[in-house]
């Protein structure tokens, strides 16, 4: 992974930067993968999760965001079909 400059420090990892500035790593991770602008330069995604730039409802979503969405909706009716077997069982 290329190094990138948040707030005039270049860091390696986004695991150490985000230990650093006391950030979510997971939300960080969520954001370079959803986000086209992120994905090409980590220091957006830590610019968003600071507060010192705010994320347009039209910036641009990659691929991964669409199969994400499609993934959590099989789970959420995997998850309602499993409690109706449920449901059933005890009648």
């Amino acid at each position: 992974m290329k190094s990138f400059i948040v707030n005039g420090k270049e860091y390696r990892s986004m695991r150490v930067a985000c230990r650093e500035l006391k950030c979510s790593y997971q939300k960080v991770r969520r954001l370079c993968r959803h986000y086209v602008r992120a994905q090409k330069d980590p220091a957006v995604a830590f610019a968003w999760c600071l507060g010192t730039e705010h994320k347009s409802l039209t910036e641009p979503k990659t691929f991964k965001y669409q199969q994400d969405l499609e993934k959590g909706s099989l789970r959420q009716i995997a998850f309602k079909e499993r409690g109706l077997l449920m449901l059933a069982d005890e009648i």
